[in-house]
């Protein structure tokens, strides 16, 4: 018979296990769809009996976290139930009319025009997607918000840039740098004073520093894009890895974990071209040649165009090029060969590719909240990770007619 709950006191163990396991498993150390290891094996990593761990599984089923078979054991629930969002839900919302300014750090590259019209201008878009969210949800509290951009007509350094928001006396200070520029690190490390100010930091990879961080696992972008894949019954996914990039490199672990949970008959493959380039080198490839690359890796994969193989590449530039490819010998993706990239370009969606892009409306919502929130009741450290965005297309849609 199970303990009467008033009798239960608040810090035994399976209620500390819980917490540790659903902490853990917002974090993304556990993928949704992704099976967790067997209840002895986690009453060994954590210490504590097996008893203790079936009363946290009960306690994570009851919130939503996880699912429990004696056929599949104990699964990750799906996406939603993971996001941060839920949890912010929970926190009391800050007083209206709260006041003050909030100043943010936005970096660019050191030549704003040049970058803008590349075809990676997304970056701009995309930090402008941020700070509008950000600006709009400061103004529910009456909370300004002051933008200290570093790039070679503002502020030189990340350090510049904080120097100069701490000297205009701001309230609180939301550091960007999902794109992980250089400097930010040893910048706020160096000001100790920054911990008496509420301070968040908005990354694509979490970085080791005693402020709240919102940031996003590149290994969750992988395996959403597989999980997709899986679900539209592609049976075979192929990455075609064009670039060596350590981003690239954790979506591919991603994908692999999605498709090994999916299980049989679905297949897993990773295809390397014989001269792998890096990153900066693909991107600085010219159209013509980037797609000959794509049709090289394609050719070496050896895809049959029979609608049970879809193609995850490392990017939508990249999916485009291949796009290419595929136009001229006649395969429609979407019907012949499934097709996914990353970024969400505006190429992309003009040519129907399904896509996974950082969730940036959320990050900005979500850290004007958390930045308010250290305004009311002083600063304390929070570290959420918040999954990505798929956006399914034609080119995943299996029963697309030409």
């Amino acid at each position: 018979m199970s303990e009467p709950t008033a009798q239960i006191r608040p810090n035994v163990a399976f209620r500390r296990l819980a917490r540790t396991l659903a902490d853990e498993l917002r974090s993304g150390k556990w993928l949704p769809g992704q099976t967790m290891p067997s209840r002895r094996d986690l009453a060994k990593n954590y210490d504590v009996t097996p008893n203790t761990v079936n009363k946290a599984i009960h306690e994570l089923v009851a919130q939503g976290l996880v699912t429990t078979s004696e056929r599949h054991g104990t699964k990750v629930a799906g996406q939603s139930a993971l996001t941060p969002m839920q949890t912010a839900a929970n926190v009391r919302p800050p007083a209206a009319n709260l006041g003050g300014t909030i100043g943010i750090i936005a970096t660019s590259p050191d030549d704003p025009v040049a970058w803008m019209l590349s075809d990676t201008a997304r970056t701009d878009l995309w930090l402008g997607t941020i700070a509008r969210s950000i600006e709009v949800t400061l103004a529910a509290g009456c909370v300004r918000l002051r933008y200290f951009r570093v790039w070679g007509d503002a502020y030189p350094t990340p350090a510049a840039a904080i120097e100069a928001a701490l000297a205009n006396k701001v309230e609180g200070l939301i550091v960007t740098n999902v794109y992980g520029f250089p400097g930010y690190e040893e910048a706020l490390s160096a000001r100790t004073d920054l911990q008496r100010l509420p301070t968040l930091l908005l990354t694509s990879v979490a970085m080791s520093s005693p402020f709240s961080q919102l940031s996003y696992d590149q290994a969750q972008f992988g395996y959403v894009a597989a999980r997709h894949l899986t679900d539209a019954t592609y049976q075979r996914i192929v990455v075609l890895r064009l670039c060596a990039a350590e981003w690239f490199e954790d979506r591919i672990r991603g994908a692999e974990r999605a498709v090994r949970a999916a299980g049989l008959p679905y297949r897993f493959e990773v295809v390397t071209p014989p001269n792998l380039l890096t990153g900066q080198q693909v991107q600085e490839l010219e159209p013509l040649a980037l797609s000959e690359l794509a049709g090289q890796l394609y050719d070496q994969a050896g895809i049959v165009g029979n609608g049970s193989t879809a193609v995850i590449m490392p990017s939508d530039r990249m999916a485009l090029a291949l796009v290419t490819v595929l136009s001229n010998r006649g395969i429609l993706p979407g019907r012949d060969v499934g097709l996914i990239g990353f970024d969400d370009t505006l190429q992309g969606r003009v040519a129907g590719l399904t896509t996974v892009r950082p969730p940036l409306e959320t990050m900005g919502t979500t850290a004007a909240q958390r930045i308010m929130l250290a305004m009311t009741e002083g600063p304390r450290v929070v570290q959420e990770t918040i999954p990505p965005l798929l956006l399914p297309r034609g080119s995943t849609n299996r029963t697309r007619i030409a």
